[in-house]
């Protein structure tokens, strides 16, 4: 197996794993999930939560080192084009006209466990 192809396959593992720790973790902090990995063509959202009437879209991003940087520095326009516009699809499809928001919860797993950094309402 190539090494990129490794490199891939390991990158799909943390961010699995980081989805599932992020699940569990919304939970806790009172959230009610609603959908994970939710698609819609080519587009998808990672956790979209519901808490106190509010829809949350939910961007995971999970890393095992800093060395390359921070979970939430790892998101760039691209990826919050596609998130906003996953997003008018699903409040389509579901007839939502409540409140919403984008937020992003980056992971950090390493030998000390999960830490969890929620960055709440970051984009328009």
């Amino acid at each position: 197996m190539s090494d990129k192809n490794y490199r891939g396959r390991s990158n799909q593992f943390t961010g699995t794993k980081g989805e599932s720790f992020a699940t569990n973790w919304l939970k806790n902090q009172g959230y009610f999930i609603k959908d994970r990995n939710w698609r819609h063509g080519r587009l998808e959202i990672d956790i979209i939560a519901q808490k106190n009437g509010t829809f949350h879209f939910v961007e995971v991003k999970t890393v095992t080192s800093e060395r390359y940087g921070l979970g939430e520095e790892k998101i760039n326009k691209e990826k919050i084009k596609r998130m906003l516009l996953a997003a008018s699809h699903y409040l389509r499809l579901s007839h939502w006209h409540g409140s919403f928001q984008f937020d992003v919860l980056a992971i950090l797993i390493d030998a000390g466990g999960p830490e969890y950094c929620l960055f709440e309402d970051v984009w328009p």
